[in-house]
């Protein structure tokens, strides 16, 4: 049995093959992308226990490309392979692929779910949606800043543009006109995500406690994603970092 390790970087990503013993077969510096990848791991022609990739933002379309070319990939926990990769002496991607191969091969790793077709959607939405809003109030604190300039102090977000509009005509004109791009832009994403909600019947259970409103629920189910992989309620809080109190609070 093999073991390889997969140190990914933007363009390109290092591959190291350990057999059984711990010794190297094969190493090389591969393009990023699932077609150079599973050509090279099987050329190799040996049969592999485990193909390890550290989580991260490329993560998830290379185990899903890898694992639809029936090669037995998983997704390890970056932050805790980083700590077991620490007390190496030097640190670079050869060392990096290496590393996660032997740590495959003692059994030394968390496993990470790779998040569903479905979930990714909903979380690209989610992730949108955020930095609009970041945006959004930025944009706005900002032109708060600039009228203090005059004197003027707004308070309220209701009709934030119009009631600029009518102190301080032209100088803020390009900063207003964003933020009323960005809100329209929002109410999209809004009445997208509540459209979304309507159709799933997780998100309206979850609406029924009290507090609780789409927003809230997409993110616990985009989470979760495979609920099902938990075997108790305990099991859900120590992934969210919740104790039994708050769970029980919930």
């Amino acid at each position: 049995m093999y073991y390889a390790g997969l140190d990914v970087s933007l363009n390109e990503t290092f591959v190291s093959i350990i057999d059984g013993e711990g010794a190297i077969v094969a190493e090389k510096s591969v393009p990023t992308n699932v077609d150079d990848l599973s050509t090279y791991l099987k050329n190799v022609r040996s049969t592999f226990k485990h193909i390890g990739i550290e989580s991260g933002q490329l993560s998830i379309p290379l185990c899903k490309g890898l694992a639809q070319q029936n090669l037995p990939v998983i997704c390890v926990d970056a932050r805790h392979m980083a700590t077991a990769l620490s007390s190496r002496i030097n640190k670079n991607d050869r060392n990096d692929a290496r590393g996660i191969a032997q740590m495959l091969r003692a059994g030394l790793y968390k496993k990470v779910q790779i998040k569903s077709d479905e979930m990714c959607e909903l979380k690209l939405v989610l992730g949108s949606r955020r930095q609009l809003v970041r945006a959004k109030f930025k944009l706005m604190g900002t032109v708060r800043g600039l009228l203090k300039i005059y004197g003027i102090k707004i308070g309220t977000q209701s009709q934030f543009c119009d009631k600029i509009r009518d102190l301080v005509k032209s100088p803020l004109a390009a900063l207003l006109s964003c933020i009323e791009k960005n809100q329209k832009a929002l109410k999209k994403l809004d009445n997208k995500l509540i459209a979304m909600g309507k159709k799933d019947e997780d998100c309206k259970r979850l609406m029924t406690i009290p507090g609780v409103g789409i927003i809230t629920a997409m993110t616990f189910k985009v989470t979760l994603d495979y609920p099902e992989r938990f075997k108790c309620s305990e099991s859900v809080g120590a992934y969210l970092g919740l104790t039994p109190r708050q769970i029980c609070i919930g």
